[in-house]
């Protein structure tokens, strides 16, 4: 991505990240050839939505929220941006697909067990 400047920007603080993700993201890197930060950038968003509904925050005026984070990438035509996602965020898809049976089964016995006579 041109940045305006004549240098490149400096790496990304990959070290940053856990060792199992830091691996991770390098193999990412070696396989979709797109920038550090957009793929490092990727996995703070991803790893976001996986904790969202294990994790609340308190802020500072009171209110509790769950933890989350607003990522915006910005990326030349090409840079491989929908990429990455895709492979970064392909667990959590493979998730959501494999709970859509599960959750209209247990819809169907909620149903069903309303004529039983069970209830809340």
């Amino acid at each position: 991505m041109n940045n305006g400047y004549n240098h490149a920007p400096p790496p990304y603080p990959i070290a940053a990240f856990p060792i199992e993700i830091a691996e991770v993201i390098y193999e990412v890197m070696n396989k979709v050839k797109a920038p550090d930060a957009l793929i490092a950038t990727s996995f703070l968003a991803t790893m976001s939505v996986a904790c969202q509904g294990l994790i609340d925050v308190k802020l500072p005026i009171g209110q509790v929220c769950p933890v989350s984070l607003n990522i915006l990438i910005k990326g030349e035509s090409g840079e491989r941006k929908s990429a990455t996602d895709r492979i970064v965020g392909d667990p959590i898809y493979a998730h959501d697909e494999a709970r859509e049976p599960l959750i209209n089964e247990v819809g169907e016995w909620n149903r069903e067990s309303c004529h039983l006579g069970f209830s809340d």
